[in-house]
């Protein structure tokens, strides 16, 4: 799951070192790994955090092992292999997978009302220095780049933004350059585009029974 559906699915209100700890598994994937053993913290923040993170970890498996996933992940697949992509395109199983997860991110956006503001909104009561306390406590590797990109991705907001299939692609092209599949062409990049517009309107054409079945798995 994305950012935004973790939130969905296991968000404790005004409980917003819990709600950071459910976004540190994937936002601090190369950084940090959370052991899923119960730590010993002073502060009561690093323990919130800590649970936000397992919390994370039980919902992805479940999430991945549901029969949701697999009908899904498939039909984004076989969609995403006839597109008229370039030979040198690579991984489209990578990006149906990721495309999917995105995608319900952007139906929670377009159709739980606030949802997204509440999450940001919270994520932006995180104090800096707690959150560092915590990445320090499990030896996390150059906590200050870390600590950096979080404060860019809550005050850029770009989930927002994910109604939008510009953006949408934009952010797809990061995730695949980052994972080391590398740059998509301008025409790889439109044909995404349409592919994200033919899904929205026919597989995820009735959008509130998704986020239904979404939140069913849980």
């Amino acid at each position: 799951m994305n950012y935004l559906s973790h939130f969905y699915i296991d968000q404790k209100p005004d409980n917003h070192y819990f709600n950071v700890g459910l976004l540190l598994p994937d936002f601090a994937r190369n950084h940090v790994t959370i052991f899923p053993k119960l730590a010993l913290f002073d502060k009561e923040e690093h323990s919130q955090i800590h649970a936000g993170c397992m919390a994370h970890y039980a919902a992805d498996k479940k999430f991945h092992s549901s029969d949701f996933f697999e009908h899904y992940t498939e039909a984004f697949k076989t969609h995403l292999k006839a597109a008229p992509f370039s030979d040198s395109f690579q991984r489209r199983w990578f990006l149906a997978h990721i495309l999917f997860e995105m995608m319900i991110d952007r139906l929670l956006v377009k159709h739980i009302d606030g949802l997204c503001k509440t999450y940001y909104k919270g994520l932006d009561e995180v104090e800096q220095i707690v959150l560092g306390e915590f990445l320090l406590l499990n030896q996390a590797k150059n906590p200050d780049e870390l600590l950096r990109n979080f404060n860019h991705f809550r005050n850029a907001k770009y989930i927002f933004q994910y109604i939008d299939n510009n953006t949408l692609v934009y952010s797809l092209s990061r995730v695949l350059q980052y994972a080391g599949v590398g740059m998509i062409s301008l025409e790889d990049k439109l044909v995404l585009r349409q592919c994200i517009i033919e899904l929205e309107e026919s597989i995820f054409k009735n959008a509130l029974q998704i986020i239904t079945e979404v939140k069913s798995i849980f």
